[in-house]
């Protein structure tokens, strides 16, 4: 399906009608009809790794779920109800209607809940000056959402301060996506009590966001063959093994072209919020910080040098891949695209790679050791010893962003702040946060909108607690991926998932992610037909996935089941002679 027949939506009449209410798109997906044509699971293919089939569920709000059953359950029933965002229960939060896909969530808290949503009703509202229903507009583009009781609002059990309103973002009357959204202000108590100009008379004037590379299947063999996820932050590698080569078995990961295919979704907002003026966007391009993964790994002595040396050749490979893809995304859509960061003074990206250890320890003055040699003790003093020494050469730079540095280091050493500097990774949750402050500084009072998805939300938060009082308030809209993964051994999230990877990306490529984005435009929207157009491609697509899996295994098995009748007719040969 090509990207025209996606973005060919009229929506007819007026786009909102604030009178109606928004019964028209919830009676439609309650209708026996629907549920009975959509309201289904399907099944992709079998891992013999982990003796799990891979299921796929389909909600109508804009999600497309995929989880594990066993290899022999064919059942479509559709089943369990909820979904899951990086572990966290998502649900329908308003509690006043029935619903036909998401689960109510818990009256648990309900109190709390609803107070937050009053707050953030008001929040969008004194925004874009509408009390129920938004419709913002710039010349072209449009913004609708549903401020109101009656919306399909989203929260989770677990992060209940989070409200979720669906947006359709349009040009003229055509619908180009949406997303689920919350607004919020990464903003010291005090800021959060001025309020901001109305968006009408002062636009944003610069965009933060950014993406991850590879995914988890960037991967170091240790001794006994076994792999590692070396980009995954939380694995742990056993004491005693050591990675001596890299093994990177795929081209792209299903994570990326997630993030691409929502930062074209963003595309719409990002003009209707700027005005359609000069658009400059900042985005975090994660190179350096990807080197940074290495060393530490080099550091903790489980990495050896050869095998550094390719790990980081292949991480700049990987990153150029992804700087042609922004270079395209800048000249298509006319928006200034930045990759800088506030590490650059390291010179990790632009020194040769058979240089790079050497020159940065010359750089912050600490001498170089080979870690194979040293004990575990050791080993430990050393790698902290690089990280502080690290810390100190970018607080004390020439270059603007080095007040950051110092003044988080600053805090930290006083104590107002919890931040181990002897962790190598400590620098990139820093400069994560700080090329958000880096916006922030260079314009006025919350012209600056962060737009990252949900699952990274604590680089807002360590930017409110850390870096809001000096460099000021930030505007915050998350949103909610529509790509969920339903395994807890994979975090919950796709960036983490290692296995089924072909086959969700089978899924992915026609166009999935921009549908979904489609479908919760039509919530947003309280149009049906949107719905209903949206639905029969993505499940269109389900069912050539389904029938491709099929069409496979059952060749498989007759291939299979003709190599055994071989084998048998060759043993009864041998037993007559």
């Amino acid at each position: 399906m090509k990207n025209s027949h996606i973005h060919s939506n009229e929506v007819s009449g007026n786009v909102i009608n604030s009178a109606s209410g928004v019964n028209k798109v919830r009676a439609e997906l309650s209708t026996p009809y629907y549920m009975d044509k959509f309201h289904k699971q399907y099944h992709s293919a079998v891992s013999e790794k982990r003796n799990k089939r891979l299921s796929i569920k389909q909600f109508p709000e804009g999600f497309t779920a995929f989880s594990e059953k066993s290899p022999d359950d064919t059942n479509t029933d559709f089943g369990d109800a909820w979904m899951y965002n990086s572990g966290k229960s998502l649900g329908v939060c308003n509690e006043i209607y029935a619903h036909p896909e998401l689960e109510e969530l818990s009256l648990e808290h309900s109190s709390h809940r609803r107070n937050r949503l009053r707050r953030t009703q008001k929040l969008w509202a004194d925004l874009f000056q509408h009390d129920e229903d938004l419709m913002y507009s710039s010349d072209q583009y449009s913004l609708v959402s549903r401020l109101s009781h009656n919306v399909s609002v989203i929260s989770t059990l677990e992060a209940r301060d989070e409200i979720y309103f669906p947006m359709a973002f349009l040009k003229g009357n055509r619908a180009l996506g949406g997303a689920y959204t919350y607004l919020w202000q990464a903003a010291t108590p005090e800021q959060s009590k001025v309020q901001r100009a109305p968006i009408a008379d002062k636009p944003i004037k610069e965009f933060h966001t950014g993406g991850c590379l590879f995914g988890s299947t960037l991967y170091g063999v240790d001794q006994q063959g076994e792999r590692h996820p070396l980009t995954n932050p939380h694995h742990q590698i056993p004491e005693g093994r050591i990675v001596e080569s890299i093994y990177c078995p795929y081209d792209s990961h299903p994570d990326e072209l997630l993030t691409r295919q929502s930062l074209i979704n963003l595309v719409p907002m990002m003009k209707a919020l700027s005005h359609e003026q000069a658009i400059k966007l900042r985005y975090h391009l994660p190179l350096a910080n990807y080197i940074i993964y290495g060393l530490n790994w080099y550091f903790k002595g489980q990495l050896t040098y050869e095998s550094l040396l390719q790990y980081i050749d292949l991480v700049k490979e990987r990153a150029g891949d992804h700087l042609t893809f922004l270079a395209g995304f800048e000249r298509e859509h006319g928006i200034t695209v930045l990759t800088s960061n506030t590490i650059e003074s390291l010179a990790l990206v632009e020194t040769p790679t058979h240089q790079l250890l050497t020159s940065l320890l010359n750089k912050i003055g600490v001498e170089q050791r080979d870690c194979q040699t040293l004990s575990q003790e050791e080993i430990t003093a050393y790698r902290a010893k690089v990280s502080e020494a690290m810390w100190t050469f970018l607080a004390n730079q020439p270059v603007a962003e080095s007040d950051l540095w110092y003044e988080v280091r600053t805090k930290v050493n006083e104590g107002q702040l919890k931040i181990d500097l002897g962790d190598l990774l400590s620098i990139n949750y820093m400069d994560y946060s700080a090329n958000l402050a880096m916006s922030v500084v260079q314009h006025g009072d919350r012209e600056v909108m962060s737009l990252l998805p949900t699952h990274e939300s604590p680089v807002m938060h360590w930017y409110k607690r850390a870096l809001a009082e000096e460099y000021g308030a930030a505007l915050c809209m998350q949103w909610l991926v529509p790509i969920k993964v339903h395994m807890s051994d994979f975090r919950d999230r796709l960036f983490f998932t290692e296995d089924y990877l072909s086959q969700i990306e089978d899924v992915m490529s026609n166009n999935l992610v921009a549908k979904n984005f489609l479908q919760t435009a039509s919530i947003a929207l309280d149009s049906p037909e949107l719905a209903d157009v949206m639905a029969e491609q993505i499940h269109s697509g389900f069912i050539m996935h389904e029938q491709s899996i099929q069409w496979e295994e059952e060749k498989t098995q007759a291939v299979m089941g003709a190599v055994a009748d071989i084998f048998i007719l060759n043993t009864e040969e041998a037993e007559i002679t």
